[in-house]
């Protein structure tokens, strides 16, 4: 018995060690400079790469839509959980074409740092009875935040140089399975061709008192735990950032031809898409 006793807390003590991976968590960063310190303080940005290298800085996208009748309208935006994260419109509109222009900021709960990948959904009803839906269609756009903009912040390296981090709508092409390739759309509206996210992931990490930065690129192709270890070495100087652009508020816009009535329901991509 005293022998199962000793074997039991040598099991308990192995399964309690810290080895500084953190290994039941998505994501995880170690940080030490060259001599093997931990270092802490670093705030940590990061982004998804895309696989036919394109890049975007915007500060806004735009959605678009037709209305066939007078209509109440409702247009949410949704996570890749399905869960509703923003109402960018719920008023009863007049026929014709409307515009939204969505623009996020760093304390937006829309923003989970990083890239994003979006479902909106427009819902078109009976302004006299809600249960009557008149339209409804849905759509994925797609925010590509830049490293040199603060809305890509995860966190910050903790004081043994530690990072954990397990909101997997930062990782969109974790779930590619559902998603494939996404239109790609310029600033003008037009069509491009499409788009893929790769396994590829950013990352930056920030020194917030001297404005030093290194960058690092590292695989991330599963859900389950990915740990990195990263060496603060030789760190340039930041580059300005691109987080102060100038914001503008959501709004609905109409066509200036009332008369210029589409005729039927029509739900449009998000242009730039993907955005920032």
């Amino acid at each position: 018995m005293r022998i199962i006793f000793v074997l039991l807390c040598m099991l308990l003590m192995l399964t309690g060690c810290d080895n500084g991976t953190a290994n039941r968590d998505l994501f995880s960063l170690k940080v030490t400079d060259a001599a093997g310190m931990p270092v802490s303080g670093l705030e940590v940005r990061i982004k998804n790469s895309f696989s036919d290298g394109i890049y975007y800085t915007r500060p806004e996208t735009c959605i678009t839509f037709e209305l066939d009748e007078t209509s109440h309208v409702s247009l949410d935006i949704f996570n890749l959980y399905n869960q509703e994260v923003k109402c960018l419109i719920d008023d009863t509109l007049e026929a014709g074409c409307h515009a939204v222009v969505l623009h996020l900021d760093q304390n937006d709960p829309i923003n989970a740092g990083g890239t994003n990948i979006f479902k909106y959904t427009l819902t078109s009803t009976n302004p006299e009875d809600s249960t009557d839906v008149f339209f409804q269609d849905s759509k994925y756009m797609c925010m590509d935040v830049s490293l040199d903009s603060e809305l890509s912040r995860i966190g910050v390296i903790d004081s043994l140089g530690l990072f954990i981090f397990d909101n997997l709508c930062a990782f969109p092409h974790l779930f590619n399975d559902g998603l494939g390739e996404q239109p790609l759309y310029d600033e003008n509206g037009s069509y491009m061709g499409s788009f893929t996210l790769s396994d590829s992931i950013e990352i930056m990490l920030i020194n917030p008192l001297t404005d030093e930065f290194m960058d690092f690129t590292v695989l991330m192709d599963n859900s389950n735990h990915n740990h990195y270890d990263l060496v603060w070495h030789d760190p340039q100087i930041l580059r300005s950032d691109v987080t102060a652009l100038e914001k503008q508020p959501v709004k609905s816009l109409r066509d200036a031809d009332d008369n210029d009535v589409p005729g039927e329901y029509w739900l449009g991509q998000n242009y730039p898409n993907p955005f920032y």
